[in-house]
């Protein structure tokens, strides 16, 4: 569950219901693989001392990884746990990986001092994921022991599919609970976020190939994941070069490009569309009288209204200091008066509800 930039929220009802469901489902899965034990599938373990060194090896790998997030647009966020987590999957026993996503989910809590049910949920879901995902991967693999085989192999696939399917899932659940956010919005479950997920697993898949074969050699399987981060970080730079810092809209420069794009697409298949500039009126009298802050804090208040106004597929950007392009499809120019009057009175409504604000907190009449 990401965290919150915002104070603690209220959960809603089914959001506590929901948070209580894991809990208890992830208590059930600790009793029932570590206490009960239930023999599944026939692969033989590693051996106590491997099974030690690989343990002390993947903690602090696993921690580290948790506190070392790159943040991308949309509310996407990632992080190579997962490569670590299927590594531990495939090597450790229940008792021993257990322990290790405590052991590596604490630091990140100690670090950023998380809301209690945060921290508390994601440690419920990586324990209800590895231990489903253990089961599923002894079941899969049957008494194959070639570590080679087409059967392993495809065990290991699955089972970093099921981990990654179901911690999105889960996730995507509770912030559609918690936080109202639905699953197109966060874009959990989005083929990007998935995929990128299953790809990290299967590195995880070769650190624990490589660690059978002679445990010096994770160290090239732990290799690839600086290119996972380095890759990760080109969506956040393609947004910051798109969109305009103050407002979230795009830049003069992509509004013009979208603009051309359009001109050539109606060349070739003639539709109705329309071109709004629109100027916002008397910004300079704010920065002078209350400061830039004062108005940055306009220009991203007004890009706010024009996203929410705004249908889905038209394009909006800030052309100027306080000029903005709307680019509006399939509209006639009755349509676009329209949307325009629309436009206008959101952003006066918006305008004056934040200058109430303001005279209210400095006592004005």
């Amino acid at each position: 569950m990401p965290a919150e930039e915002n104070p603690p929220l209220a959960l809603s009802t089914l959001a506590r219901i929901y948070l209580a469901v894991i809990y208890a489902l992830a208590v059930g899965a600790v009793i029932l693989f570590v206490v009960v034990r239930p023999s599944i599938g026939d692969r033989p373990g590693l051996p106590d001392t491997e099974a030690l060194l690989a343990f002390a090896l993947l903690v602090p790998l696993t921690a580290a990884a948790q506190l070392f997030m790159v943040d991308a647009p949309n509310r996407q966020s990632y992080h190579a746990t997962p490569a670590f987590l299927l590594a531990a999957i495939l090597l450790l026993e229940p008792p021993l990986l257990v322990l290790l996503v405590v052991l590596a989910m604490l630091p990140e809590w100690l670090k950023y001092r998380y809301p209690w049910y945060i921290q508390t949920f994601n440690m419920a879901t990586y324990l209800l994921n590895v231990l489903v995902a253990w089961a599923n991967f002894r079941i899969v693999a049957g008494d194959s022991v070639e570590i080679g085989s087409w059967q392993v192999v495809w065990a290991a696939l699955v089972t970093a599919s099921t981990l990654t399917v179901l911690n999105h899932a889960m996730v995507a659940t509770v912030l559609r609970l918690a936080r109202g956010i639905g699953i197109r919005e966060s874009g959990i479950l989005a083929w990007q976020s998935v995929g990128t997920d299953i790809s990290l697993a299967c590195v995880g898949v070769g650190m624990a190939v490589m660690w059978t074969v002679t445990p010096p050699f994770v160290a090239l399987a732990i290799a690839p994941l600086f290119l996972f981060y380095r890759a990760l970080f080109v969506p956040g730079l393609q947004e910051e070069a798109y969109h305009d810092a103050k407002t979230g809209l795009l830049t003069a420069r992509r509004s013009l490009d979208a603009f051309r794009e359009e001109v050539a697409l109606l060349q070739r298949e003639p539709r109705p569309t329309a071109v709004i500039m629109a100027d916002l009126d008397l910004l300079r009298n704010v920065n002078n009288s209350l400061g830039h802050l004062a108005g940055d804090e306009v220009l991203r208040v007004v890009g706010g209204v024009l996203r929410r106004t705004l249908r889905g597929d038209d394009v909006a950007g800030r052309f100027g200091g306080e000029e903005f392009f709307i680019l509006l499809h399939d509209t006639d120019a009755e349509r676009a008066l329209i949307m325009a009057g629309r436009l206008r009175a959101a952003v006066e409504a918006m305008i004056s509800a934040l200058s109430a604000i303001r005279q209210s907190r400095c006592g004005s009449p």
